[in-house]
């Protein structure tokens, strides 16, 4: 799940950047960028889940699988 917010995230930060272009409609920019931000915050949080499952079974690579799915969003986000 992680990874599909983090694709509808992706494309509303694209949505963002061309309607900033177009200038047609001012608000639309902002619109499209708190949208994507709810995607990333809700991806954060199904990744944090299965990190924490990965902990529980104590699966090393599934750990490390979601701690590199999880730093782009930091990333993003701060």
């Amino acid at each position: 799940m992680g990874n599909a917010y983090n694709s509808q995230a992706l494309l509303n930060y694209r949505r963002a950047d061309l309607a900033a272009e177009s200038a047609d409609n001012v608000d639309a920019p902002q619109q499209f960028i708190k949208t994507a931000r709810e995607k990333d915050t809700r991806a954060i949080s199904y990744l944090n889940q299965s990190l924490n499952l990965a902990k529980n079974l104590k699966d090393y690579q599934a750990q490390i699988q979601a701690l590199r799915s999880i730093i782009p969003f930091y990333y993003r986000t701060n």
